[in-house]
Order: structure tokens, then C-alpha cells, then sequence
């Protein structure tokens, strides 16, 4: 892609990054939205688990315990990933770039015009 000018590349910038905030948006919306069922899915296996631990004995005893205890690790990573998602795409909402003081926004300000770099010096110069 070829610019002419700096606002040119400034817009190029920002909409690519727009693009590929949207397109991983999209991939933990996907990833979310199956999370929350095989949660479920492998708690009612746990339940029916449980329900089983009674009656067994002995080397079926410790087998179910072993594999209610994978089911428990399985649970957690889920929701684990589950939190993180929320997390992602909650930071997705309003990316860094585009908050005040990121190098980002004073670059692609910078480049389009609208502030001057040897007048205003970003707050993440100093680091």
C-alpha cells in the first residue's frame, strides 16, 4: 500500500489495527460463547461421578477419585480461560492504542498534524 501523505499512513495504521482488534474480538466471542457449555458438561459428568463414588469400591473407588479429580482440573482451566476472555475482550473495548498518553495515539497524532512532537512529549517518554 502506498501513502501520499502522513494522514494517509496514520489512517492506514489505525485501520488495520482496528481490523485485526475486530478479527481477535471475533475469536474470543467464538471461544466464549462454547466455553460456558463444556463447563457444564463436565460438571454433570462430576455429578454423576460422585453419585457413583458410593457404591464402588477398591480399585473403581480410586479410579473415580482420580478422574473426578482430572474433571475438577478440567473445571478450573475452563474457567480460567473463561475469565480471561472476559478479560481480553473487555481490554479489547477500548485497546490501548487509542487511549490518551499511549505511543500510539501520539504517534498517529503526530503524523496527521495534529500536535507537534518537539512540543509535546508522551507521558510513556520518560520510561
Amino acid at each position: 500500500m502506498v501513502f501520499g501523505k502522513p494522514l494517509d499512513l496514520t489512517v492506514g495504521i489505525t485501520d488495520e489495527l482496528a481490523m485485526k482488534f475486530q478479527e481477535r474480538r471475533e475469536e474470543l466471542q467464538t471461544e466464549r460463547k462454547k466455553l460456558p457449555a463444556a463447563i457444564a458438561s463436565l460438571s454433570a459428568e462430576g455429578h454423576k461421578l460422585v453419585e457413583t463414588l458410593g457404591t464402588a469400591n477398591g480399585t473403581a473407588h480410586r479410579l473415580l477419585e482420580e478422574r473426578i479429580e482430572e474433571l475438577g482440573a478440567q473445571i478450573t482451566h475452563r474457567e480460567t480461560r473463561l475469565y480471561q476472555i472476559e478479560r481480553a475482550l473487555n481490554e479489547l473495548a477500548r485497546p490501548r492504542w487509542r487511549r490518551a498518553g499511549s505511543p500510539m495515539r501520539w504517534l498517529t497524532s503526530t503524523m496527521s498534524g495534529t500536535c507537534s512532537p518537539s512540543r509535546i512529549r508522551p507521558a510513556w517518554w520518560a520510561r
